[in-house]
């Protein structure tokens, strides 16, 4: 089955709001995503709590252990 796609161009809850329902859609928990990427789970709560602004480092290795990977798409011109 293919991944959705996700398209966040708004803020940064969205963007955690996509992390979490994916977390939750594979039945991950916190404490094992943070296992997946050699972290501790109290950091992937903080991160899910948006209680400050994840490294792109942490951002990355959460992404790809759920299996998604990040990509940087130019706009379209609204003219």
């Amino acid at each position: 089955m293919k991944a959705r796609t996700y398209y966040v161009a708004e803020n940064d809850a969205e963007l955690i709001a996509s992390l979490i329902e994916i977390r939750k859609g594979e039945n991950i928990s916190q404490s094992e995503l943070a296992e997946m990427i050699g972290s501790k789970q109290q950091a992937i709560s903080r991160l899910e709590r948006n209680e400050h602004s994840p490294s792109l480092k942490l951002f990355y290795s959460v992404l790809n252990a759920l299996g998604y990977e990040l990509q940087i798409v130019k706009k379209k011109s609204s003219t």
